[in-house]
């Protein structure tokens, strides 16, 4: 509040807090006004403040997969293998080698979405052959924006985990889908 509020009868409220998360926040002003104003005037704002954190999204058979809140594994490994030349004992180079795609585990809470379960079921009744899928993952920045995202080509589901049942916990009931891969596309060029 300003001198000039006080002298005009002014009154100022200002409330912040976080409803969801920390990374938004509330902010309520309320003003009542004595003198010339009549009547009492109320404000407000929904401020989003820009933090480190991300939003992930994962796709296949062009579904967005629900509750996805964490993917862990993306990479690969090449292999670098010693080849020695026929003449001289001493003398090796290295070639690049095979390339390896580390699994993928994809973890979410529990819900009523049966991506995960009907992909494993397909996988074991072996429904015409192997039931491959690309995968996409995005990174989506607090604002919701695309950022990045990597495409995992010709997917199968390998692992599908039920969550640990305690009922003395407070803990939220987490699945997870293992997969493994044949190739792994990077893209940096968000669709329109």
């Amino acid at each position: 509040m300003t001198q000039q509020d006080i002298d005009q009868g002014t009154i100022k409220l200002v409330v912040g807090f976080a409803p969801l998360r920390p990374a938004e926040f509330v902010i309520i002003g309320i003003g009542s006004f004595a003198k010339d104003r009549p009547c009492p005037r109320f404000l407000s704002r929904h401020y989003r403040i820009r933090s480190a954190r991300y939003a992930l999204r994962v796709i296949w058979d062009g579904e967005a997969i629900a509750g996805v809140r964490r993917v862990r594994g993306l990479g690969q490994l090449t292999e670098l293998v010693s080849v020695r030349n026929g003449g001289d004992p001493n003398a090796s180079r290295v070639v690049v080698g095979p390339t390896k795609f580390e699994p993928v585990t994809i973890e979410r809470g529990i819900t009523r979405d049966d991506a995960f379960e009907k992909w494993a079921q397909a996988m074991r009744q072996g429904e015409a052959g192997a039931p491959r899928k690309d995968v996409r993952i995005e990174l989506h920045d607090g604002e919701r924006r695309l950022t990045v995202a990597w495409v995992l080509k010709g997917a199968l589901p390998v692992k599908i985990e039920a969550p640990d049942l305690n009922a003395d916990s407070s803990d939220v009931a987490i699945e997870q889908l293992t997969l493994a891969y044949e190739g792994l596309e990077f893209d940096d060029h968000p669709p329109c």
